[in-house]
């Protein structure tokens, strides 16, 4: 009987790297020459009181939102008497919103303050982080009033997402008072668009008095 024996293994041959491709590399070093060179500038903020826990600089894409970087005023270097300095990039050339928050997720809607520039190496960009309180009376006579829309007449992108995110409720006897950055203010009845009132911070910090035609209760009297 004829004893059994096992195949014969022709070994594999050892896998080889293949020559590069010129046309590929040329690709990929014509797609690294074409993206935007980053542009290095500084963000000064000033007027800051002493409480300043969780403050922070975000700038983005002014168009999008995208490209978002935030940095908190923690890591900031001191610049002067009275304000912090961070050194930040955007995009060489693109329009970035630069904006001062308490939180990182309030900064693009959120924000204490911001500007939108074109991102140049070597630019400083100057903020105030100067917050205004703002207290909201009652006229006489009438004891509620709200909830009031506030929105900032001189920039529409601003949300009250701190200040009255669910809108502005005036109790007699309760005090009612907001933390504002500098800007024209309006406060509008949801209801009835054409009731609005306009006021500015800080030239009325301290004190706003509502109008009448703000100044109704949720079922509607005086």
């Amino acid at each position: 009987m004829e004893r059994y024996r096992a195949p014969t293994r022709t070994p594999l041959p050892r896998p080889t790297r293949l020559p590069p491709v010129p046309e590929l590399g040329a690709l990929q070093r014509g797609a690294r020459a074409a993206e935007p060179a980053l542009a290095e500038f500084t963000v000064e903020v000033a007027d800051l009181a002493p409480a300043r826990d969780g403050l922070g600089v975000a700038t983005f894409r002014a168009a999008t939102g995208g490209d978002f970087r935030w940095q908190p005023l923690a890591a900031a270097e001191p610049r002067g008497a009275s304000a912090l300095a961070l050194s930040v990039r955007a995009r060489r050339g693109e329009e970035i919103a630069v904006t001062l928050a308490s939180a990182s997720d309030l900064a693009r809607h959120g924000y204490l303050t911001r500007r939108v520039v074109i991102a140049q190496p070597g630019a400083v960009v100057r903020l105030s982080g100067a917050r205004h309180e703002v207290r909201f009376d009652l006229p006489d006579g009438v004891e509620q009033a709200g909830p009031l829309r506030l929105q900032r007449v001189d920039d529409r992108d601003w949300l009250p997402m701190e200040a009255a995110p669910a809108g502005l409720k005036l109790q007699r006897g309760a005090r009612t008072s907001l933390q504002l950055g500098a800007g024209r203010y309006e406060l509008q009845d949801p209801l009835a668009s054409a009731a609005a009132q306009v006021f500015e911070v800080p030239a009325q910090a301290g004190a706003v008095t509502l109008s009448r035609s703000l100044a109704r209760a949720p079922d509607g009297r005086r």
